[in-house]
């Protein structure tokens, strides 16, 4: 725990040169805490006893890096900064909280996704921003785990993005135009910056007015292939979800492998699709062709998503349908 009050409810942020003999503590349960100050250790406050919030826990790049985003924001005295701010009504402490309006999560480890969501609609109710940081073992590397997924948001800008910071290499990065093709490769736009070098608050407002590099092509017979594979073993060892669907295309006279070859293009997935897209794909083709109305497929309950605190599901079924308009212009040749 970096932050703490003193005997006259004073904030005071540890450091080596504070007084250990003063009597420190913690703001969330009012207990004593101690000033520790080592030569391999940071310096921080610690309970003798358990807390609501414990922080002893925290990884020494978690520590590190939260520092340096309260420095950084610091650096523009405009900005009201406080270093783990308690927030009773939510019992919440995020790593630095701007201006009382953004909450800043740095993540380090594993988080259940439960929890990640609880804290997102918490502080939704108070009317606080929450943008998470992510550091290196949240890396996305080409690969979009469940968690990784629950991280991301979305601007008409920039698209699905992601922030990750470096500790490393002192750089904060915007990863951003996310795509997630058929065979579960992960594609993106990236900026990067130092840290330090332009106010922290002009780059976590990049996602607003930034735009995609290009657009970006595929080898789309590669991946189609890939798919085709995935799509066999998964009817081999009789995967739940496809025989289901399976079941319900041999009901209408066709096969799960011998689709119109639009249902296989393009090779870019909705990120949020939790089942296989040809499930999504169907279902929407089917109001197409019934000449139903797109508000109904827009309402529709059936639709299975990862869970995405950031992002409203309203958003990725508009986005998959203004895609899927397109697609059907740009892959007629391929309805048959």
């Amino acid at each position: 725990m970096l932050a703490a009050f003193n005997k006259v409810g004073q904030i005071i942020y540890a450091s080596k040169d504070l007084n250990r003999e003063e009597n420190y503590f913690c703001p969330m349960c009012k207990r004593d805490v101690q000033l520790k100050v080592g030569v391999h250790t940071r310096p921080h406050f610690a309970h003798n006893t358990k807390c609501i919030m414990d922080f002893n826990g925290e990884t020494k790049e978690h520590q590190t890096l939260k520092e340096t985003i309260f420095y950084w924001l610091k650096q523009d005295r405009a900005n009201y900064v406080e270093l783990e701010a308690y927030l009773p009504e939510i019992e919440q402490r995020p790593d630095v909280l701007v201006n009382k309006t953004i909450a800043i999560e740095v993540q380090c480890s594993f988080l259940p996704i439960k929890r990640l969501v609880d804290r997102c609609l918490a502080y939704k109710k108070m009317g606080i921003n929450v943008i998470w940081l992510c550091g290196e073992k949240l890396h996305l590397n080409g690969k979009l785990s469940s968690l990784n997924r629950a991280f991301i948001n979305y601007t008409e800008n920039a698209s699905f993005y992601y922030w990750e910071l470096d500790q490393k290499k002192q750089l904060i990065k915007l990863l951003f135009n996310i795509e997630e093709t058929l065979d579960h490769k992960v594609y993106y736009d990236i900026f990067c910056l130092p840290f330090y070098k332009f106010p922290l608050l002009n780059i976590l407002r990049l996602p607003q007015v930034i735009s995609p590099m290009s657009v970006r092509q595929y080898q789309e017979e590669k991946i189609i292939k890939c798919y085709f594979r995935e799509l066999h073993q998964k009817l081999y060892f009789r995967d739940k979800k496809l025989l289901h669907l399976q079941e319900k295309l041999y009901k209408q006279g066709k096969n799960i492998l011998d689709l119109p070859k639009y249902y296989y293009y393009p090779v870019n997935r909705l990120l949020a699709c939790a089942e296989d897209p040809l499930s999504w794909k169907l279902h929407f083709y089917h109001y197409i062709k019934q000449k139903l109305s797109l508000a109904q497929f827009y309402f529709n309950k059936e639709m299975k998503i990862h869970r995405m605190p950031l992002i409203s599901k309203s958003v990725h079924l508009k986005k998959f349908i203004y895609q899927e308009v397109q697609n059907l212009k740009n892959y007629k040749n391929l309805l048959h």
